[in-house]
């Protein structure tokens, strides 16, 4: 490039705000409000000072929007910045974002022009029944020490773990905010035009990234090289390829018009071919992105949709794209767990809820408060790394500590813990609905009882990837749960349970038990309930109906009897995990078929749940009971 060439500058094109290349240069279209002086700095990549500066006239402006197009050819890489009556402002429209120190040590910031990237995939299209949804942040993820990757804390570095994702039995990966967002607080918030940059805070910055920023860049810090788009879309084709979707996570302002939250939406789908998002924020420009046309196939996920706005007269969709993160079952199960009394409705409901309309997400832990092994680990939030003398975050977590405030060498409470953590992944996906695991949870992660880790660019933010047995045990039983779940159509189905026998098959497609078979009074039952899946309601991969599946949970201190169902001729009970059994899922198979078709009962651990599945009588002729020898080999098991 000719160091002292100026670009022909000629009147642009307003229709479509940002820079984008057109007409053999590049188009620069930016809303403006009121008269100010506006002008455009063009820059080279290693120069402090603009080599060209083009004032805008009226004559470019229409409406509020100036646009003007200049002749850079594609081989000149230049960047670019606006200033407005003498502000230097960043474009929120720039596809390309990078902040550095100048020559005088100074903070310093650049838009970019980069050319477009064409992905090479298409959306997966899983249905959400089938889905399997795991939550993290792009940094934090791959950032510390342990995490074995060449390109740590950048899009490269979770590309290195998608392997690991898909041996866990990942289908969705849920990504807290990629774009490029800003770390301190915006010195002047904006809707839509100019944004003003802040300069860094080491201190105490946004880590997480709920924030506004510049929503069509992707994050450049979050990178291992300089190109964050060619990264970022790498990172999508290379989890498509895995048959893995990717859903980016966007915060907007209560404030901000549908219209652009719309356009925003649109850029990343069809920029990126993404499989959906996650939007976090209160707003009326949820219903703008609800009824819109081009995402009425992309997953859309929320807090709560208003249904009669979005399907008015009770309408059905006719794909079912919509889905909200349901804090209930996190709160209700959190209770149910650690043996709250009377929790046992609620969490009958809060495990077979699902709308027909809306799908719903369940989790145990998010991003805003207690991890799940926190959540058996502490009593209280200890937050005081964030400086504000611990009056941060939620003060109600509904989690028991186990005995124990924090970690501990005590071998019972740590082993009560881990079946506490067996016991929540079990129950969240032998739920209807769609699971959610946040990110290390599935093995132990721990931020020392800080419910709140927003500025936490840390270890205490971070994953934790350990090599602790404890750890490696809960990761292969959260494998094992998540490929039961997969197994048994019945467990995450389409529509809601009607608890009828709607087909005349003899059972109801859902029934719940205590201790008497077809009993639902709750009050015979110390937390805890028996819960049982009709399969012939599901059909499995291969055409045949799905197994009759009894979910026993006993939260309560003290061993419970649960009454059985008889089961159709020929069938028999077979155990296939128990939770107080640190090898869950492996239980030998003299200790998991009951003794006879006929047996009534089945003793389920303090602390613990039990699944039973149906399977073929191996031997009808055969009666001999076992449970004596069952209830001996599983005190064994848990001692």
């Amino acid at each position: 490039m000719n160091s002292d060439r100026q670009y022909e500058v000629t009147a642009g094109s307003p229709i479509r705000l940002g820079v984008r290349r057109h007409r053999g240069g590049v188009n620069f279209s930016l809303n403006v409000r009121g008269k100010e002086k506006v002008e455009i700095l063009l820059y080279r990549k290693d120069e402090d000072e603009p080599f060209q500066i083009v004032a805008l006239p009226d004559a470019y402006k229409t409406g509020q929007v100036y646009a003007a197009h200049i002749a850079i050819p594609k081989t000149d890489r230049i960047e670019y910045n606006y200033r407005i009556d003498g502000h230097i402002l960043a474009d929120p429209y720039a596809r390309v974002f990078r902040r550095f120190r100048d020559q005088k040590g100074n903070e310093a910031f650049r838009c970019g022009v980069d050319p477009e990237y064409m992905p090479k995939t298409d959306p997966v299209g899983l249905w959400f029944r089938d889905c399997v949804f795991y939550k993290a942040h792009v940094k934090g993820f791959t950032a510390g020490e342990h995490a074995g990757v060449r390109h740590p804390g950048t899009f490269a570095g979770m590309r290195e773990k998608i392997p690991y994702l898909k041996k866990l039995g990942i289908t969705s990966l849920i990504l807290m905010p990629v774009c490029e967002f800003f770390e301190a607080p915006l010195e002047e918030p904006s809707e839509d035009g100019p944004v003003t940059y802040s300069e860094f805070n080491d201190e105490r910055k946004n880590y997480w990234g709920y924030t506004e920023g510049l929503y069509y860049c992707p994050k450049l810090s979050y990178c291992a090289t300089d190109n964050p788009i060619r990264e970022f879309a790498s990172l999508v084709d290379a989890l498509h390829e895995n048959g893995i979707e990717c859903l980016p996570e966007f915060y907007f302002p209560p404030q901000m018009p549908g219209w652009q939250v719309v356009n925003i939406l649109h850029y990343w789908r069809m920029a990126f071919n993404l499989d959906g998002f996650h939007l976090v924020g209160y707003g009326e420009w949820i219903h703008s992105v609800a009824l819109d046309p081009i995402l009425s196939w992309t997953k859309i996920i929320y807090v709560n949709f208003d249904e009669s706005r979005v399907y008015p007269a009770g309408e059905e969709p006719p794909i079912r794209n919509l889905a909200e993160m349901n804090q209930t079952y996190q709160n209700v199960m959190r209770r149910f767990l650690k043996g709250d009394p009377d929790t046992a409705p609620e969490a009958k409901d809060a495990m077979t809820g699902n709308s027909g309309r809306i799908a719903r997400l369940n989790y145990f832990a998010d991003h805003d408060g207690f991890t799940m092994n926190d959540m058996v680990s502490y009593n209280e939030k200890h937050n005081e790394d964030n400086k504000e003398q611990n009056h941060d975050g939620m003060t109600e977590n509904y989690s028991w500590n186990c005995g124990v405030e924090g970690p501990t060498a005590k071998r019972k409470i740590n082993l009560l813990r881990a079946q506490q953590l067996r016991n929540a992944f079990l129950m969240l996906m032998t739920s209807q609905g769609c699971p959610v695991i946040y990110a290390g949870d599935e093995f132990c992660n721990s931020q020392g009882g800080n419910n709140n880790a927003w500025c936490q660019d840390n270890p205490i933010g971070w994953v934790t990837w350990s090599g602790r047995k404890t750890a490696k045990d809960l990761r292969a039983f959260v494998t094992e749960a998540i490929a039961f779940r997969d197994k048994h159509p019945i467990l995450h189905m389409a529509e809601p349970m009607r608890m009828q026998d709607y087909r005349g098959i003899g059972y109801p497609d859902l029934s719940f038990h205590g201790k008497m078979a077809w009993d639902i009074d709750d009050r015979k039952m110390q937390c805890g309930f028996g819960m049982l899946y009709c399969g012939e309601y599901a059909v499995k991969e291969d055409g045949s109906p799905d197994d009759f599946i009894y979910i026993a949970c006993n939260l309560y201190w003290q061993e419970q009897d649960f009454a059985l169902p008889d089961l159709p001729d020929g069938k028999r009970w077979q155990i296939v995990c128990e939770t107080i059994r640190p090898d869950s899922f492996r239980i030998p198979p003299d200790e998991a078929m009951l003794g006879c078709a006929k047996e009534k009962r089945v003793v389920v651990a303090p602390r613990s749940v039990t699944v039973l599945v149906s399977a073929e009588d191996p031997d009808r002729a055969k009666n001999t009971k076992q449970s004596p020898v069952r209830r001996a080999a599983r005190k064994k098991a848990g001692s």
